[in-house]
């Protein structure tokens, strides 16, 4: 297995190649989203013309759900999906799997998982496909609604995600606010609760637990097991660069200009609005004040400056002389996120 901490000299940008095949895009995302899915070649042409038909149909949202189980599930294949993957030598295969997204649907959803991520694991290991067990770690990433976060679910769930053995487990929450603290909270229980229970299955040798498509909320989950968050680079969760706020009139424009990642605030204000750069990183020494960033070149500036930030968050938690949850808590509570001081639960679980 992969060693992600081999030292105390990895930063952020030790890289590890990993290619999630999404299909929560695919089965219920935008449109142009599943047509560049559906354009790659790797799946059956009837996929494409039953979520044409599906999308067309003014059925109802439990409607269409049932359509997309009967009539997209049975061609959902994982060969495809992994064959692409170990084209382009990532460092993990990522199981294909669908999203969960419904508690009515739940038991179906669940099953049409569980067969795609076992189907994974025998085809690693009984086909052309065995060397690259030698070589790559298996991770499964699921997609599942905050809706389904529910204590009957999760028992359930920790099956799921441990059923075919995975050397990494990834899970990416769909549709949580950081505003929305009972659901956070849930999330953070759910976390701690499966990592207990990986450790009572694996006899205290549990698949590291990654956290996916999320941003600084990710750090709280450092004390609910979680050993590594993913987050999208200087873009919040979901959203796409740039970023934009809600309309509060009809006629008001959308403001479209890039954010900017205050790392002392931990919050993003728009980069035109800043004089001074509040930060003492490589990219933001160069440049100085906002003004003097080219146009062309804002967009390598963002992402530069968020890396480079976050390394040096992350060195500081991974580094500090007192207890994780309290130096997060000392963050926290020193920015313009003091809200997520209320996700750090007071008898943590670390990963590491």
């Amino acid at each position: 297995m992969h060693d992600l901490f081999p030292s105390d000299k990895t930063t952020i940008r030790d890289k590890i190649k990993l290619i999630d095949p999404s299909l929560d895009f695919l089965l219920t995302g935008m449109n142009d989203h599943k047509e560049k899915m559906l354009d790659t070649g790797l799946f059956d042409n009837r996929i494409r013309r039953t979520l044409k038909d599906i999308t067309q149909s003014n059925n109802t949202t439990e409607e269409k759900l049932s359509k997309v189980i009967n009539d997209v599930y049975p061609y959902l294949q994982v060969r495809p999906l992994v064959e692409s993957q170990v084209k382009t030598d990532p460092d993990f295969i990522v199981s294909p799997c669908v999203h969960l997204s419904s508690n009515i649907k739940f038991r179906e959803q669940v099953a049409k998982a569980r067969e795609m991520l076992l189907n994974t694991r025998i085809l690693l290991e009984t086909s052309s496909l065995k060397r690259y067990l030698e070589t790559k770690d298996l991770m499964n990433i699921v997609a599942i609604s905050k809706s389904v976060i529910q204590d009957r679910n999760f028992h359930a769930l920790f099956d799921l995600l441990l059923c075919n053995k995975p050397d990494h487990v990834g899970i990416k929450i769909i549709g949580v606010r950081e505003s929305d603290t009972v659901t956070q909270n849930k999330v953070f229980e759910f976390l701690r609760q499966f990592s207990e229970y990986a450790k009572h299955i694996t006899n205290n040798r549990p698949p590291p637990l990654h956290l996916v498509n999320v941003d600084e909320l990710g750090y709280a989950s450092y004390c609910s097991g979680v050993c590594n968050i993913v987050s999208p680079i200087a873009t919040s969760p979901s959203f796409a660069f740039p970023s934009k706020k809600h309309k509060t009139t009809i006629n008001e424009e959308q403001d479209t200009s890039p954010t900017y990642y205050h790392p002392i605030n931990m919050d993003h204000p728009k980069l035109n609005s800043l004089t001074m750069l509040p930060c003492a990183c490589v990219e933001c020494r160069k440049y100085v004040t906002a003004s003097n960033i080219p146009h062309k070149a804002k967009p390598v500036f963002r992402r530069v400056h968020w890396l480079n930030t976050k390394n040096e968050e992350i060195r500081e938690f991974r580094e500090t002389p007192v207890q994780l949850n309290l130096a997060l808590r000392d963050k926290f509570a020193r920015s313009m996120r003091t809200q997520l001081v209320a996700y750090l639960p007071e008898n943590p679980v670390f990963a590491l």
